[in-house]
């Protein structure tokens, strides 16, 4: 059994409780801005987070639990400076085909599938019920939502977002920092700092 603590506890933050003690592991206690007011394990509250109070958890698995790109980011910066333990959290009904590399601080979620020859980068959310095909590379940071689907050879840049029920067709190249709407179904590649909505998509900034 290893035991975890989170940084962030929101909603999101208790999706990934619920897949720490379903994988048999245990969570001890979270930092965050303020004290939840939901906490059925009652779980020790910890203050906010900083690198020096990071240090001192050695034996204990830190994990980001904040779903927004960016700030997730910050908190792996500070999770590497403090030289702290870390892993991959998945599912324990998430399904992992062969030959899939999946990074450090990574969420994959549950009902979610992982394809043949993909490449995952570190600190990732792949979200319920996600799809993810073959010979997929995503970057670092890439928030995949709920019901999205990735088709094969696709590859995602750091810090993208894909929206909930999102398609994305095979062999299409999407740039860092951007954002696919909810139900979007991509047909054309993407550049960085862009974004794109519709069915098909179409750049709207």
């Amino acid at each position: 059994m290893s035991n975890f603590v989170l940084l962030g506890y929101s909603g999101h933050g208790r999706v990934i409780e619920n897949i720490i003690y379903e994988n048999n592991d245990k969570l001890i206690g979270y930092f965050d801005k303020t004290k939840s007011k939901i906490n059925s394990r009652n779980l020790e509250y910890l203050g906010l987070e900083s690198v020096e109070r990071l240090k001192h958890l050695e034996d204990i698995y830190i994990f980001p639990a904040i779903a927004d790109n960016a700030t997730r980011s910050k908190l792996i910066k500070k999770i590497k400076g403090a030289k702290a333990k870390t892993t991959c959290l998945i599912s324990k009904d998430a399904v992992i085909k062969e030959n899939v590399s999946i990074d450090v601080l990574t969420l994959i979620m549950s009902k979610s599938l992982i394809n043949v020859n993909t490449r995952i980068g570190e600190g990732v959310i792949i979200n319920t019920g996600a799809i993810i095909e073959h010979d997929v590379i995503i970057g670092n940071c890439v928030h995949v939502a709920p019901g999205a689907v990735v088709l094969g050879n696709v590859k995602v840049g750091d810090y993208t977002f894909i929206g909930a029920n999102a398609t994305i067709r095979n062999n299409i190249n999407i740039g860092a920092n951007s954002t696919i709407g909810a139900g979007s179904v991509v047909l054309k590649d993407i550049g960085n700092n862009e974004t794109w909505v519709g069915n098909p998509a179409k750049r709207i900034k």
